[in-house]
């Protein structure tokens, strides 16, 4: 009298391919993670950049961004005060650099910006995706320029 069922052997590939296809799709992924963790951080990040620029129109005050690279952190200063309103820090595995790394948003609207007259706010990942915000002219807001690989 047959059994019906599987062999070992039958087991054993089966648990195989499928050990495969998860290492190929993992990979993927992250990937996949990593870019969207960036996504939404410049948005996030774009959509703060907006709100403190209202802000300092609201408040009748300049309100500076203070951007550290190398602690990986942004904070937010009424002009000339000592204590930071708001401090963020980035998320892990994002990069971001900022030229020049203070902006001012004064009450009539306007952005200070570096000698350059724009700022350039760029956001990477371990994936080499980059995100560049940029703002250009004195009552612009900040605008996602450009997605790179």
């Amino acid at each position: 009298m047959w059994r019906r069922g599987f062999t070992f052997i039958e087991l054993i590939l089966v648990v195989l391919i499928l050990a495969a296809l998860v290492g190929i799709s993992v990979p993927r992924f992250k990937k996949t993670f990593d870019n969207l963790q960036l996504n939404n951080f410049a948005s996030e990040l774009q959509g703060q950049l907006a709100y403190w620029q209202e802000r300092a129109i609201v408040e009748k005050k300049p309100i500076t961004l203070k951007i550290d690279s190398e602690k990986k952190e942004y904070s937010l200063y009424i002009t000339g005060a000592e204590a930071a309103l708001k401090s963020y820090t980035v998320p892990s595995g994002i990069t971001l650099q900022a030229e020049p790394a203070e902006i001012t948003f004064y009450p009539d609207g306007s952005i200070k910006h570096g000698d350059a007259g724009k700022t350039n706010i760029s956001l990477s990942n371990p994936g080499e995706e980059k995100i560049t915000l940029t703002t250009e002219g004195v009552f612009s807001g900040f605008k996602i320029a450009a997605e790179e690989k």
